[in-house]
């Protein structure tokens, strides 16, 4: 944007310099030299006076310029802001118009302007200071007219306005029109159209017409997004479209959406399976039909011809449970989908000539257990109440819970219920078993249903084994024990081992077969520190309360080597409910000065039965121990006390905490 200055030309110039000054001041400038008799001043500030004068430049035959005198009154010029370049008003919805103009260089801003076809005069909206505006508050159907006036705010803080386009542009808000128009056939019902679309703002009004011909004919109007065409007939092809619809003093209307066609048909029945559900019903499943007013279900034996077996009056029925069946007999089944036409007439789909197969088998026993019997035997028993037409069972094994099932043995009788696994059983190896019925048709039996998930386990149990050279005990599931105290009683000594890379401490017990350290008993988490020292010591003292570093205070003190103890977690005073919560939450990690913290009944046990001059062994490892790490438990921060503790556990109770 710029300012333009012109004066009349003179015949004998060959140039013009061009001087300029702000108004009010005495100094001109020279802006520049030019041919023609006009300039065009692209630095003018917006809303700043200037005055322009030009002198004339002649080239004399010596080549000298001669340059004439000019008007020191000068041309007056003001550049103001140019008016906005209206681009479009448009209708985004029924109750929506959007209005864009291009931006103006230098604008502060925009005021913008309206008049509808009823009022017929500008109204001031208000200010904006972006190049569109969403008009939210107009009138589904009316015309409304736009106009915009740009603004600039000098330094004084005045503003300047720029003309305004007086006829402005103009949009009529009409509702939106339906988007993602869908066609599909559906089971029983029709072709089903869905589409998305404003539902506050009127009704949806739904086209259709045959393909090929070109009247369209509204089949209903809804505020829904779905509509379902029920009058459609087998064998035509449709074409649908909506529109949106809004009544007010007059009628308005959206465009159309996109077309969208299907072709009413009865295609074949997809079977999907014929199951077993008891020893009475065999269940035939299948994908409903699109358009179906219901199904036939043929049934045949092996080597027959198919017979028809019922009708289900249903088009979106997927099932069908045949109860008269004989138990053990194979059955295969077929389905063929029919549609019930509005002349009164029935369209029959085709039908898979192969068929499925089914066959009502007895159902699966219920509750296996086992349980170890005289010597090396295992004894099964289960529940017979859901086995009725069963004429005996079968016993099948394994020894891991994801490999093949071999059968080991039978037992006849509806109501048998137990079996003794007599054969050559290993020691401390679990065994699955599982059991299923059967039946017998023309003298052979037919095995039934089982459940992999009904299964029992045993195991030939051995009080104690030897594993890498270490005693291991086992409870009745032959699952190793990992607390041993109560199985070999209190023992004259002890050897403790301390792994400072895991935290963990373990216990063992001298092994008489073996004569040696051997028998793991407890292990219990800990604390260590970064000065715990490595290597093998003797205990020297023992303490019920002593003093520890910072000062802090710990329980049930046993000395591994000068300042180094097994200790309880510290407490801030001689007072074991003033606990540091924060060191007990560190059990299992890396956190004291060197001593070894434990829970307050870990740290009693070891002063209460491990004499003074136990070996304990410090060592690294990244394996805890033969069993495991221990867990702890994680303390809030109001529990200042150890729940271990015999004498604190009051608090717990109190609290319902522990």
């Amino acid at each position: 944007y710029s300012l333009r200055a012109r004066w009349e030309a003179v015949p004998e110039a060959d140039s013009y310099k061009v001087f300029r000054k702000e108004a009010g001041t005495a100094k001109w400038v020279v802006m520049g030299i030019v041919k023609n008799n006009f300039y065009r001043d692209t630095t003018a500030e917006l809303g700043v006076e200037y005055l322009y004068a030009a002198r004339a430049i002649a080239l004399a035959e010596d080549g000298k310029s001669v340059i004439g005198d000019y008007d020191r009154s000068g041309l007056s010029g003001t550049r103001v802001i140019p008016e906005p370049e209206l681009r479009v008003a448009k209708s985004i919805s029924g109750a929506c118009v959007q209005v864009k103009w291009r931006a103006v260089r230098g604008a502060t801003g925009y005021s913008l302007f309206r008049k509808s076809e009823k009022e017929g005069k500008w109204v001031f909206q208000g200010r904006v200071y972006d190049v569109s505006y969403m008009d939210e508050t107009v009138v589904c159907g009316t015309l409304y007219s736009y106009s915009v006036k740009a603004f600039y705010r000098t330094p004084e803080g005045t503003l300047q306005y720029s003309t305004r386009d007086q006829v402005g542009v103009s949009a009529r808000p009409l509702p939106v029109r339906p988007k993602d128009l869908t066609a599909e056939l559906k089971a029983g019902s029709g072709i089903v159209l869905n589409w998305t679309g404003d539902t506050s703002v009127g009704v949806f009004q739904i086209y259709r017409r045959e393909a090929g011909t070109y009247v369209w004919e509204c089949q209903k109007a809804t505020h829904w997004l779905t509509y379902t065409d029920k009058k459609a007939e087998i064998g035509k092809t449709y074409e649908y479209r909506v529109r949106i619809l809004i009544e007010t003093d007059k009628k308005y209307y959206s465009t159309f959406s996109n077309v969208v066609s299907a072709e009413m048909m009865l295609g074949n029945v997809e079977l999907k399976a014929a199951e077993t559900v008891n020893h009475r019903r065999v269940r035939v499943t299948w994908k409903s039909v699109a358009a179906a007013s219901g199904y036939i279900i043929y049934r045949k034996t092996p080597g027959s011809s198919y017979k028809k077996l019922d009708t289900l009056e249903r088009g979106t029925a997927t099932g069908y449970n045949d109860n008269t069946v004989v138990a053990g007999q194979k059955y295969i089944y077929t389905v063929k989908a029919y549609r019930d036409n509005p002349d009164g007439t029935r369209t029959y789909s085709g039908y898979d000539k192969a068929g499925v197969e089914g066959q009502a088998l007895t159902a699966a026993p219920n509750q296996v257990t086992v349980a170890n019997g005289e010597g090396r035997t295992l004894v099964l028993t289960w529940d017979t109440d859901a086995c009725y037409s069963a004429a005996g069972y079968q016993i099948l094994r394994r020894t891991d819970s994801s490999s093949d099932w071999t059968a080991i043995g039978t037992v006849s009788g509806r109501r048998a219920s137990t079996y003794t696994d007599k054969s050559s059983l290993s020691p401390n190896v679990t065994y699955y078993y599982t059991v299923r019925s059967y039946c017998m048709l023309d003298g052979n039996p037919v095995y039934g249903l089982w459940n992999e998930d009904n299964q029992g386990s045993g195991m030939i149990k051995k009080a104690s084994n030897y594993v890498n050279g270490l005693r291991y005990y086992y409870d009745s599931k032959g699952n190793v024990i990992t607390d041993v105290r109560s199985i070999i009683g209190p023992q004259s000594s002890y050897r403790i081992k301390v792994n400072t890379t895991c935290n963990t401490v373990t216990v063992y017990a001298y092994d008489t077969l073996t004569s040696g350290w051997n028998i793991p008993v407890v292990s219990f988490v800990c604390s260590v520190g970064y000065g715990t020292p490595i290597g093998t010591f003797k205990t020297l003292q023992k303490y019920r309360w002593h003093e520890l570093m910072g000062p802090s205070y710990g329980q049930w003190c046993t000395r591994i080597v000068d300042g180094v103890l097994f200790h309880s977690v510290y407490y801030f005073s001689y007072d074991n409910t003033n606990l540091s919560v924060y060191a007990y939450n560190q059990l299992g990690s890396t956190a004291s000065h060197g001593c070894v913290r434990l829970t307050a009944r870990d740290a009693k046990w070891i002063y209460e039965n491990c004499s003074l001059g136990t070996t304990v062994i410090t060592y690294t490892s990244s394996t805890p121990g033969p069993f495991g790490k221990p867990g702890s438990y994680y303390l809030p921060s109001w529990h200042t006390w150890d729940p271990t503790v015999p004498t604190a556990y009051y608090l717990c109770k109190q609290k319902g905490c522990h």
